[in-house]
């Protein structure tokens, strides 16, 4: 599948990157929250633990996430600025009042913006730049499914959380020194923050702070530091949070006058259905996994077989795409060594190499780095 056939992603959760932050960079030195701001004492352990066990019924708040990665100048694909995604400040607003109840709001330009709701059995998606709507009508069993899990990680018991939590801290103890300061205030409401410093200093990342509600124990905010600089290269967070019951209005939608309105067929979202030929050419080849070079903070993802070329267009709108991408592709550094040829992306956190035989390298490291993981996976 080609490299640029993939969707864009605007949002990265605040939940989701603790999880993956914390699994990929584990714990070495630990240090306690100090309580000058009155929250109690907690180890990285015990934080770990309020975080794998919190459960939040209701929750309505609004999140910015901003970003200075220091990227090359990105291309506009379909009608969406990819510059703008991953630049700059955006903002959205969240309602949750269990499962079956959330809508996310995303803001966009002047009094655009895109909605994602899910009513019971109704699911809408909004587009008011576009005045267009999809609307879906879950089956009885679909309705059943949660569509957003309302704890943190997945629920079992206290001693299996612990143990597995332990298990982690001890398995990657050699790549990071983890801490915990009691001192944070986010959206007005006191937290800890799990600072993760990486033992590696040829990582782009120079650390990640984590903010995490000191009674709620949900994650209201994630920091990502590029070395040498003061200011967050990726942020996401709260800016406001209430866990008081949304009221149900939110999560009704109606369509305003103007809007087109697709009426989605029944099972059109099960990708279980789609055909395995397509599947495998979604998924990529077998024996095509990428392997990774290096340990810790270090790693190289190294993916083989990837189709860098980018697909022609059939419409005015994919042509223009393609035109663009290919015109960003080519105003990538041309560079080369031992290990072949390519093209670079370089960025404050991290690295990416795009080689003419195929291969895609990439990590939280300089080029030089991902030249030598070239050489090795020849």
């Amino acid at each position: 599948m080609s490299v640029f056939a993939r969707p864009a992603v605007r949002w990265a959760i605040p939940a989701v990157a603790l999880v993956a932050v914390i699994g990929a960079a584990g714990a070495g030195k630990m240090l306690v929250a100090n309580a000058s701001s009155g929250l109690p004492e907690r180890s990285p352990q015990q934080l770990l633990m309020d975080v794998a066990q919190a459960k939040v019924n209701s929750l309505s708040g609004t999140i910015v996430q901003k970003s200075d990665l220091g990227l090359p100048k990105l291309p506009e694909l379909n009608g969406t600025d990819l510059n703008s995604m991953v630049t700059g400040s955006h903002t959205a607003k969240v309602w949750y009042d269990g499962p079956q109840h959330v809508r996310l709001s995303v803001q966009g330009t002047g009094a655009d913006e895109s909605d994602a709701i899910r009513n019971g059995k109704d699911v809408w998606l909004y587009d008011s730049a576009k005045k267009s709507a999809t609307h879906r009508t879950l089956s009885a069993d679909s309705a059943k499914r949660p569509s957003a899990a309302p704890s943190v990680l997945p629920s079992t018991g206290p001693s299996s959380l612990s143990g597995g939590v332990t298990r982690m801290l001890t398995q990657l103890a050699p790549s990071t020194n983890i801490g915990t300061d009691g001192t944070a205030k986010v959206a007005g409401r006191k937290a800890y923050e799990l600072v993760i410093t990486p033992k590696q200093h040829d990582s782009r990342v120079e650390q990640i702070r984590i903010a995490i509600d000191g009674d709620k124990h949900i994650p209201l905010r994630v920091q990502i530091f590029a070395r040498g600089s003061a200011n967050p290269a990726f942020e996401a967070g709260f800016t406001s949070v209430s866990f008081a019951k949304p009221d149900a209005s939110e999560f009704r939608f109606n369509p305003p006058a103007g809007t087109k309105v697709t009426e989605a067929k029944p099972g059109s979202s099960d990708h279980s259905k789609v055909a395995p030929k397509d599947r495998d050419h979604q998924q990529g080849k077998k024996g095509d996994e990428p392997q990774v070079v290096g340990t810790g903070w270090t790693s190289v993802m190294v993916a083989k077989g990837v189709d860098t070329t980018v697909p022609a267009g059939k419409t005015a709108e994919q042509k223009k795409a393609s035109a663009a991408a290919t015109k960003f592709l080519d105003s990538l550094p041309k560079v080369h060594g031992s290990w072949g040829s390519g093209r670079l992306v370089e960025t404050k956190l991290f690295s990416v190499l795009i080689t003419d035989d195929g291969r895609v390298l990439a990590g939280a490291v300089a080029p030089s780095q991902l030249y030598q993981a070239a050489a090795q996976t020849k």
